[in-house]
């Protein structure tokens, strides 16, 4: 019978957080190996006298600082002494050391995806003279709590209890059959219900919109062209109103040719006037290089395409 002596030095387990799974790991690896090296003797020889010493076993422990390069789970290590010099913001990303590891890096409070909303709408429809139709109308809605979206994290997130309340004027009119005028005029007021005096705007919330074209479409074959108006009015960014989006014009024209085979070609030109204008604005703190760790309070938006024209072709079966 042949005897195996091995030395291997074991890893230190003292109290750090992942270190003693990590040793456990370290224990079950060694017995394979164990296992291996003792089929690797020579079975033919019985000499019990016979002591064989075999070269030393070198196993070096875990490196540090393997932060976003670990491939396994047996590398990097992640301890107490670590995670206190970690911003407490930004402890699941040292954890995530470990591969497969996720860990949830903001913590949030429990609320209730369904809240209770009342709303309700009163109108009045007249048709004064032929081809004109108005609508006037009144509206409110309460919700028990607001659901806003943060530009700077990308993500939505519950709030105070609102009331909105707005008045709204639709307005038709068609002279002949071929041509037709539509103008939408919209006035709401948005408030916080709750919450300090003065901090009560709805951050995006629209105060005024006009909608607006004009239509010219045959019935069955020739030419057609529309073009339509988008006005978006002033509104607040911040719940204190300080800071407040800029009005915006968006004018679109479509002209074009509808044959009686079914094929129709059509022109399109976004922003005919190329004018300046923002799709959404938002409100928050940023930083760019040399500014304060704070960051600056600004307004931060997504501008509309400049003009452009689409051709279109379809065909109608």
């Amino acid at each position: 019978m042949q005897e195996l002596l091995f030395s291997l030095p074991t890893p230190s387990c003292k109290s750090r957080l992942l270190e003693k799974a990590s040793c456990a790991t370290f224990a079950l690896g060694m017995a394979p190996l164990a296992m291996l090296h003792a089929q690797a003797a020579p079975s033919a020889t019985r000499d019990t006298a016979r002591l064989r010493v075999m070269d030393m076993m070198k196993v070096v422990g875990r490196i540090d600082g393997l932060i976003g390069t670990a491939s396994t789970a047996s590398e990097g290590r992640v301890g107490a002494a670590d995670l206190a010099l970690r911003p407490i913001t930004r402890e699941g990303e040292l954890l995530e050391t470990v591969p497969g590891l996720i860990v949830t890096g903001d913590s949030v409070s429990r609320v209730n995806p369904l809240v209770r909303s009342k709303g309700g709408e009163l109108g009045l429809r007249i048709t004064p003279v032929g081809g004109l139709r108005s609508t006037a109308s009144a509206w409110f809605l309460n919700l028990d709590s607001e659901l806003l979206f943060t530009g700077d994290a990308g993500m939505t997130e519950p709030s105070a209890a609102s009331r909105r309340r707005g008045v709204t004027f639709a307005n038709f009119y068609r002279p002949i059959p071929q041509l037709s005028f539509d103008t939408d005029v919209s006035f709401a007021h948005a408030q916080f219900v709750g919450v300090k005096p003065g901090q009560d705007h709805v951050p995006g919330a629209l105060e005024n919109v006009v909608a607006a074209g004009v239509t010219f479409a045959p019935h069955a074959a020739g030419m057609f062209s529309a073009v339509r108006l988008r006005h978006f009015g002033s509104y607040a960014l911040v719940e204190g109103n300080s800071s407040r989006a800029r009005e915006s014009n968006l004018v679109n024209a479509d002209a074009g040719f509808q044959f009686l085979s079914g094929t129709r070609l059509q022109v399109s030109i976004l922003n005919l006037l190329d004018g300046r204008a923002d799709d959404v604005q938002y409100s928050y703190a940023s930083r760019l290089k040399g500014e304060s760790s704070d960051g600056v309070e600004d307004v931060h938006f997504h501008p509309a395409e400049p003009r452009q024209v689409r051709l279109a072709v379809g065909y109608r079966f």
